[in-house]
């Protein structure tokens, strides 16, 4: 610390405490820890941490001040406990003991950045200033993004105070199996297929073939009658999906006696007039 500095200091307090009244043999004198206490207070005036000075504790304090103050030819009554420079016993009166009562000021309120001041300050003149902590952040939620079965989600945070903000992934939410349902149905010839859906997407999980059921036959059904130059038709249909499963012919019905009258050829084909009679 700047030695020109503290002995300006000390020798400040020395004129201010050294109080001696018309009667020699009277001295009023500030007790050690008064001293102590106004020192501390003229280091912290002049931007000064006391307990940053060589002099660390309150004891090493006040020799020191002792110390400069008699260098510079000056005395402190309070050294000598109560006794003159004859070393002979003289009637001290104590100085009331000045508390300090302060009140405060906000200088800078804290933020959640930024660290806030106040500033302490006595009635008698006396005053210093403290740092404050920074606030904490209030942060409220809110999802801004709902996560699905397949992509992640997001909350965002935001601090009511400063605005700040900051996020946080929310895990996708993974598929859930729910039912089956048929996809496609089966027909005679073609296989069909069963799916399995997510209970909350919808999306189709995996799917089963379901076998193609197969023909059934119905009966048989006479859709062309024979003629006496053309044979019938008999057919069988799948009774599920109409188609022909098998034909049969039904021969040309040529009973009885005929006797031929004559022919004709038409469109290249040749047709044969015949005529029945009955044979007695």
């Amino acid at each position: 610390m700047n030695n020109r500095l503290l002995k300006s200091i000390v020798i400040g307090l020395v004129l201010a405490v050294t109080l001696v009244s018309v009667k020699p043999e009277v001295v009023y004198a500030y007790t050690q820890e008064e001293l102590i206490q106004m020192y501390d207070e003229e280091l912290r005036k002049s931007g000064i941490d006391p307990e940053t000075t060589r002099a660390r504790t309150p004891e090493e304090r006040y020799k020191s001040i002792g110390q400069i103050a008699l260098e510079n030819g000056y005395d402190i009554p309070a050294l000598h406990q109560g006794q003159n420079n004859n070393n002979t016993s003289t009637t001290e009166t104590e100085k009331p003991k000045h508390t300090h009562k302060y009140s405060t000021k906000v200088l800078k309120a804290p933020t959640c950045t930024e660290e806030g001041e106040v500033e302490y300050k006595c009635e008698c003149g006396y005053s210093y200033t403290e740092k404050t902590d920074k606030l904490e952040h209030k942060y409220e939620e809110k999802i801004t993004k709902e996560a699905t079965c397949e992509e992640a989600g997001e909350k965002t945070f935001t601090c009511t105070l400063c605005g700040d903000t900051k996020t946080e992934k929310i895990p996708a939410l993974g598929h859930v199996e729910g039912l089956w349902g048929v996809t496609k149905e089966p027909t005679c010839t073609e296989d069909g297929e069963n799916a399995l859906y997510c209970k909350n997407c919808s999306k189709i999980l995996k799917t089963e073939v379901i076998k193609a059921k197969g023909h059934t036959a119905g009966e048989w059904v006479e859709e062309k009658k024979p003629t006496m130059i053309s044979k019938g038709l008999l057919v069988q249909r799948c009774t599920v999906c109409n188609e022909i499963l098998e034909v049969n012919s039904i021969p040309i019905a040529m009973t009885g006696w005929y006797i031929v009258i004559g022919s004709v050829v038409l469109a290249g084909a040749l047709f044969v007039i015949v005529r029945k009679i009955n044979k007695k």
